[in-house]
């Protein structure tokens, strides 16, 4: 609809450059590590949603994307009735687009979205792991509270060394 014959083959060569890159280099780009297709193959659905977004915004095609226009985007998200989850998929997709505009392309671009969304499903809580110290002062009590002694004896048979 906004695309003209130029600007359709244009956009594909677009789509196909980035398409590349996150297979390729797109997941660690210091390791040459690139996504799985399927990984790759829904970022980019969900990036053409943000290029029509764009579009329909500005009535007419656009290529380069701005952060002031993920952060648009990422507020019309806010108000459609979606999961969390997805919300975050949309805003990695994002996030790929300028890395790959960084990394691949030489620009000069960082995105910190205005509204941050994650995926409760794949949210760490860090557990309160006990310190080394704390650790052998726990032992030491409880080897006190449950002093076993070394041998010991079952159903009147003599046992092992417990040590």
């Amino acid at each position: 609809e906004y695309l003209n014959p130029r600007q359709e083959v244009t956009y594909r060569e677009h789509r196909r450059n980035l398409a590349e890159w996150m297979l390729a280099l797109g997941k660690n780009p210091d390791k040459a590590e690139g996504y799985s297709h399927s990984t790759a193959k829904n970022r980019m659905n969900r990036l053409d949603l943000f290029y029509r977004f764009v579009w329909n915004r500005k009535g007419r095609f656009v290529q380069d994307l701005t952060t002031d226009d993920a952060d648009d985007w990422m507020r019309h998200l806010a108000t459609e009735e979606m999961k969390e989850s997805t919300k975050n998929h949309y805003q990695k997709a994002a996030k790929t687009l300028f890395k790959w505009k960084r990394e691949a392309r030489n620009k000069d671009v960082e995105w910190e979205p205005e509204i941050t969304y994650s995926d409760p499903s794949t949210t760490y809580t860090p557990r309160d792991y006990l310190t080394k110290d704390q650790t052998v002062m726990y032992q030491d009590v409880w080897g006190e509270l449950w002093h076993f002694p070394a041998r010991y004896v079952v159903s009147g048979q003599e046992g092992g060394d417990c040590r």
